[in-house]
């Protein structure tokens, strides 16, 4: 993990080093200035981020595991976009893209689409409630006879 970062360290120097050269120092400090406020206001507006994660969770379009993921994903982005650097941008960008993120994490956990993990035996809570819920078609009614005198 520690050479994991001096390479990152390293890569972040040398394109920003580049990239300074060729822009010169006033639009680099612009750049700094302007990817806080975009990270800052990332954060700020985070809800929204979160609302429509909760929304694809409610379709089953991802799983809970997925919502957590892109929740984590999201705000890893927003603070590597307030960091100076412009690889540190470039990541944060591409974090905050839910296909990017979703692609990711697809590749990390193995599997393809959204289907194929519906398919996969999961340990998650959420979908054993819903498969109980379609499971149980018990319905309980009360009979109350009026034509009866008391």
């Amino acid at each position: 993990m520690f050479f994991l970062f001096i390479i990152y360290v390293f890569l972040e120097t040398l394109l920003t080093v580049q990239l300074s050269g060729m822009m010169g120092g006033f639009y680099t400090f612009i750049e700094i200035v302007v990817s806080v406020i975009i990270g800052i206001t990332l954060l700020k507006n985070m809800h929204v981020n979160l609302y429509e994660s909760l929304g694809a969770l409610q379709k089953k379009e991802i799983n809970a595991s997925e919502f957590q993921r892109l929740t984590i994903f999201s705000v890893i982005g927003a603070f590597l976009i307030i960091l100076p650097g412009f690889l540190s941008d470039i990541i944060g960008l591409f974090l905050q893209l839910d296909a990017f993120s979703l692609m990711v994490m697809r590749k990390m956990s193995g599997a393809k689409s959204p289907n194929e993990n519906e398919k996969m035996a999961t340990n998650d809570p959420f979908d054993k409630i819903q498969t109980k819920r379609k499971d149980s078609e018990i319905i309980d009614v009360e009979v109350i006879d009026s034509s009866s005198k008391h």
